[in-house]
């Protein structure tokens, strides 16, 4: 099943977050900047550990995604006509 590309407001880390994540300082999202990225594949969607919020993953990786899991099924499926 192929899906057509799709933009998707995924949370990044700000300035200075990696190197505090790897301290073990975690960061809150809401600290959080959202940027755009156009998925071409997305294996799974599911719920994340934050509110108003779901994972996206994708080749191998994980994405928290600053939709609502149902606000992005939603997408998916408008995005793309399956039978």
């Amino acid at each position: 099943m192929n899906m057509k590309p799709i933009d998707l407001p995924i949370y990044h880390l700000p300035e200075g977050g990696l190197h505090m994540e790897e301290m073990g300082i975690d960061i809150p999202i809401d600290q959080c900047e959202t940027m755009v990225i156009t998925f071409f594949h997305i294996n799974a969607i599911g719920p994340s550990g934050y509110r108003k919020s779901c994972t996206v993953y994708s080749n191998g990786r994980s994405f928290v995604c600053a939709m609502t899991l149902i606000a992005l099924k939603n997408k998916i499926y408008s995005n793309n006509s399956w039978d």
